[in-house]
């Protein structure tokens, strides 16, 4: 009887054992499941923020295109006329530099406040009367 009573308890404890492990497991698989969903949700978001971060960088790329095209137009621009005003032999010298407070154009020796844009530009041709076809054209602008 001693023998039969203490596998009794034995059994007991194995099952109350076998009942806290499964209590546990349960806990602890409810606990995963609320973490996995918290997981999807900010997976989600990070999708839909992916998403936005890419149309932004598609919309400045965009215009980063269009100003590059711009850009080129307004070299060409330039390029055509420098050729126009010097159609001989010319010398053709642009310089460009930052300022603080204003625009220095032409030979440095006035400042012009900047206009719409904030760029001023001077262009000054010297020709000498006595040698015919030689010009020097000199361009300066200097950002502020």
């Amino acid at each position: 009887m001693y023998i039969y009573m203490r596998d009794v308890l034995k059994r007991y404890k194995l099952e109350g054992a076998v009942a806290e492990a499964e209590q546990q497991g349960e806990a602890a698989l409810s606990d995963a499941k609320c973490k996995l969903a918290g997981l999807e949700e900010a997976l989600q978001k990070a999708k839909q923020d992916m998403a936005c971060l890419l149309k932004e960088y598609q919309e400045v790329m965009n215009s980063k295109l269009g100003l590059d095209v711009e850009i080129a137009t307004y070299c060409k621009l330039l390029e055509g006329e420098e050729s126009r005003l010097c159609e001989g032999v010319c010398s053709v010298n642009i310089c460009v530099s930052r300022s603080q407070g204003g625009v220095v154009c032409g030979d440095f020796s006035a400042t012009v406040p900047r206009g719409p844009g904030g760029v001023a530009t001077s262009s000054g041709i010297l020709c000498s009367p006595s040698v015919v076809g030689t010009c020097s054209s000199v361009r300066s602008v200097r950002f502020a």
